[in-house]
Protein backbone atom coordinates (compact mmCIF):
# COMPACT_ATOMS: atom_id res chain seq x y z
CA UNK A 1 0.00 0.00 0.00
CA UNK A 2 2.84 2.41 0.83
CA UNK A 3 6.44 2.40 1.87
CA UNK A 4 5.67 2.65 5.58
CA UNK A 5 5.68 -1.16 5.71
CA UNK A 6 9.49 -0.98 5.69
CA UNK A 7 9.62 1.01 8.92
CA UNK A 8 7.01 -1.33 10.42
CA UNK A 9 9.06 -4.35 9.37
CA UNK A 10 12.24 -2.88 10.86
CA UNK A 11 10.45 -2.23 14.15
CA UNK A 12 9.02 -5.74 14.19
CA UNK A 13 12.38 -7.27 13.39
CA UNK A 14 13.99 -5.26 16.20
CA UNK A 15 11.50 -6.96 18.57
CA UNK A 16 11.48 -10.52 17.24
CA UNK A 17 14.78 -10.93 15.38
CA UNK A 18 18.14 -12.08 16.60
CA UNK A 19 21.05 -9.63 16.41
CA UNK A 20 22.33 -11.59 13.38
CA UNK A 21 18.95 -11.34 11.60
CA UNK A 22 18.72 -7.62 12.31
CA UNK A 23 22.22 -7.09 10.92
CA UNK A 24 21.65 -9.27 7.85
CA UNK A 25 18.35 -7.51 7.07
CA UNK A 26 20.33 -4.35 6.37
CA UNK A 27 21.17 -5.95 3.00
CA UNK A 28 17.44 -6.27 2.37
CA UNK A 29 16.59 -2.70 3.36
CA UNK A 30 19.41 -1.26 1.25
CA UNK A 31 19.08 -3.59 -1.75
CA UNK A 32 22.71 -4.69 -1.62
CA UNK A 33 22.51 -8.45 -2.10
CA UNK A 34 25.43 -9.73 -4.17
CA UNK A 35 23.83 -13.11 -4.92
CA UNK A 36 26.89 -15.15 -3.96
CA UNK A 37 26.37 -18.76 -2.88
CA UNK A 38 27.59 -17.86 0.64
CA UNK A 39 25.20 -14.95 0.92
CA UNK A 40 22.24 -17.03 -0.26
CA UNK A 41 23.15 -19.77 2.23
CA UNK A 42 23.44 -17.18 5.01
CA UNK A 43 20.09 -15.65 4.03
CA UNK A 44 18.27 -18.98 4.20
CA UNK A 45 19.93 -20.04 7.43
CA UNK A 46 19.38 -16.72 9.20
CA UNK A 47 16.18 -15.33 7.72
CA UNK A 48 14.04 -18.34 6.71
CA UNK A 49 12.68 -18.81 10.25
CA UNK A 50 11.06 -15.36 9.82
CA UNK A 51 9.35 -16.32 6.57
CA UNK A 52 8.08 -19.84 7.12
CA UNK A 53 7.21 -22.20 9.95
CA UNK A 54 8.17 -25.00 7.57
CA UNK A 55 11.83 -24.00 7.63
CA UNK A 56 13.96 -26.77 9.11
CA UNK A 57 17.58 -25.86 9.94
CA UNK A 58 20.05 -28.05 8.09
CA UNK A 59 17.69 -28.89 5.25
CA UNK A 60 18.34 -27.57 1.74
CA UNK A 61 17.00 -24.04 1.22
CA UNK A 62 13.50 -23.54 -0.09
CA UNK A 63 13.33 -23.24 -3.85
CA UNK A 64 12.11 -19.70 -4.41
CA UNK A 65 12.72 -17.93 -7.67
CA UNK A 66 13.89 -14.35 -7.65
CA UNK A 67 15.68 -11.82 -9.83
CA UNK A 68 18.57 -10.25 -7.95
CA UNK A 69 18.57 -7.02 -9.96
CA UNK A 70 14.85 -6.48 -9.53
CA UNK A 71 14.97 -7.34 -5.83
CA UNK A 72 17.88 -4.97 -5.18
CA UNK A 73 16.24 -2.20 -7.22
CA UNK A 74 12.99 -2.59 -5.34
CA UNK A 75 14.56 -2.51 -1.90
CA UNK A 76 17.03 0.26 -2.70
CA UNK A 77 14.63 2.46 -4.65
CA UNK A 78 10.99 1.80 -5.51
CA UNK A 79 9.83 0.28 -2.22
CA UNK A 80 11.01 3.35 -0.29
CA UNK A 81 8.85 5.77 -2.26
CA UNK A 82 5.74 4.06 -3.62
CA UNK A 83 2.27 4.86 -2.37
CA UNK A 84 -0.88 3.59 -4.00
CA UNK A 85 -3.31 4.31 -1.15
CA UNK A 86 -5.11 6.97 -3.19
CA UNK A 87 -5.69 4.53 -6.05
CA UNK A 88 -7.25 1.70 -4.07
CA UNK A 89 -10.77 2.93 -4.84
CA UNK A 90 -10.00 2.47 -8.54
CA UNK A 91 -9.78 -1.31 -8.11
CA UNK A 92 -13.01 -2.56 -9.63
CA UNK A 93 -12.52 -6.31 -9.49
CA UNK A 94 -12.95 -8.68 -6.58
CA UNK A 95 -9.73 -8.99 -4.52
CA UNK A 96 -8.62 -11.81 -2.26
CA UNK A 97 -6.13 -10.73 0.42
CA UNK A 98 -4.23 -13.61 2.00
CA UNK A 99 -2.21 -12.95 5.16
CA UNK A 100 -0.33 -15.09 7.69
CA UNK A 101 -0.95 -14.13 11.30
CA UNK A 102 2.80 -14.14 12.05
CA UNK A 103 3.69 -12.03 9.00
CA UNK A 104 6.51 -9.68 9.96
CA UNK A 105 6.94 -7.67 6.75
CA UNK A 106 3.37 -6.41 6.38
CA UNK A 107 1.49 -5.58 9.59
CA UNK A 108 -2.17 -6.42 10.10
CA UNK A 109 -2.99 -2.70 10.04
CA UNK A 110 -1.96 -2.57 6.36
CA UNK A 111 -4.16 -5.57 5.56
CA UNK A 112 -7.10 -3.95 7.34
CA UNK A 113 -6.47 -0.72 5.43
CA UNK A 114 -6.46 -2.54 2.10
CA UNK A 115 -9.63 -4.38 3.02
CA UNK A 116 -11.44 -1.22 4.05
CA UNK A 117 -10.38 0.76 0.96
CA UNK A 118 -10.92 -1.84 -1.76
CA UNK A 119 -14.61 -2.02 -2.54
CA UNK A 120 -14.89 -5.75 -3.15
CA UNK A 121 -12.22 -7.42 -1.04
CA UNK A 122 -12.12 -10.52 1.11
CA UNK A 123 -9.43 -11.20 3.72
CA UNK A 124 -8.36 -14.71 4.59
CA UNK A 125 -6.07 -14.96 7.62
CA UNK A 126 -3.94 -18.06 7.98
CA UNK A 127 -3.27 -19.20 11.53
CA UNK A 128 0.23 -20.51 12.30
CA UNK A 129 1.52 -18.98 9.11
CA UNK A 130 4.14 -16.44 8.17
CA UNK A 131 5.04 -14.62 4.95
CA UNK A 132 5.20 -17.74 2.80
CA UNK A 133 1.68 -19.01 3.28
CA UNK A 134 1.90 -21.21 0.20
CA UNK A 135 4.75 -23.10 1.85
CA UNK A 136 3.37 -23.23 5.40
CA UNK A 137 -0.15 -24.21 4.38
CA UNK A 138 -0.10 -25.35 0.75
CA UNK A 139 -3.35 -27.30 0.86
CA UNK A 140 -5.36 -24.44 2.36
CA UNK A 141 -3.64 -21.87 0.15
CA UNK A 142 -4.40 -23.93 -2.94
CA UNK A 143 -8.01 -24.52 -1.89
CA UNK A 144 -8.63 -20.84 -1.16
CA UNK A 145 -6.93 -19.68 -4.36
CA UNK A 146 -8.79 -22.11 -6.58
CA UNK A 147 -12.11 -21.30 -4.88
CA UNK A 148 -11.48 -17.60 -5.48
CA UNK A 149 -10.43 -17.93 -9.11
CA UNK A 150 -12.79 -20.80 -9.85
CA UNK A 151 -11.54 -24.30 -10.34
CA UNK A 152 -11.81 -24.86 -14.08
CA UNK A 153 -9.88 -28.07 -14.53
CA UNK A 154 -6.66 -26.91 -12.87
CA UNK A 155 -5.64 -30.40 -11.77
CA UNK A 156 -2.06 -29.51 -12.75
CA UNK A 157 -1.84 -27.28 -9.64
CA UNK A 158 -1.58 -30.22 -7.24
Amino acid sequence: MDSSFIDNAKETLDCIGSPQQIEFAKKLWSGTFDGSAKEIEDFYNLMSPLYSYSFMPGEPPLEIGYNLEVMNYGWSNFLHSFDFKLKLDQILCEVLILWGEQEWLFPRSHIDYLDSHITDSKVKIYQNCMHMLWIDQWDQFREDSLAFFGNHGHDDLK
